[in-house]
């Protein structure tokens, strides 16, 4: 558990003291929040993110609730995740792709059908995000992403339906 403490301060420090975004000297492009919801085929979740646009790049704070409904296992899970990407696509379409470090934890159920009891697990977690949105105006956007989680309890993969609001674009200027 000391390891996994140092890690995370480490990996924090570096971010605040590497990045001028963090240390508030800087101008943001836009920022939104995003509310997702999503399913495959045993898992269904839900969640929030915040996001800052500077430069083609995305800077994301977000906390998600999965539910795992396997006949073997069930499992709940709320990863909390902090991504950095980029962004193609300044107009109507937009292609994301970020990857991060975050927090795992939930419970399973460690009984049979007799004992409904459950342990809590908790794990250091590689959230990856794939996105595409359709922005019909400069404060709203839809779209779909392909989010995973990679870790040692139980990797995630889910599609989720994306809404987004806030400054996403600037106003589109006709070119001649």
């Amino acid at each position: 558990m000391k390891t996994f403490c140092s890690t995370i301060v480490i990996a924090i420090s570096l971010l605040v003291c590497t990045n001028g975004l963090l240390n508030g000297q800087n101008k943001i492009d836009g920022y939104y929040l995003n509310a997702k919801l999503g399913i495959s085929y045993n898992w269904l979740g839900g969640g929030g993110e915040i996001n800052i646009l500077r430069r083609h790049f995305i800077y994301s704070l977000g906390i998600y609730e999965f539910w795992n409904f396997n006949s073997n296992a069930n499992i709940w899970s709320f990863p909390i995740d902090f991504l950095i990407g980029k962004y193609v696509g300044d107009r109507y379409l937009r292609f994301q792709y970020q990857g991060g470090l975050g927090l795992f934890w939930g419970g399973k159920n460690a009984g049979n059908e007799w004992d409904n009891g459950s342990v809590s697990f908790a794990t250091l977690g590689i959230p990856l995000k794939l996105g595409f949105k359709i922005l019909p105006s400069r404060f709203i956007s839809i779209g779909m992403d392909l989010q995973a989680n990679l870790n040692f309890e139980k990797s995630i993969v889910i599609p989720m339906f994306s809404i987004e609001i806030g400054k996403l674009r600037n106003k589109i200027v006709k070119r001649n």
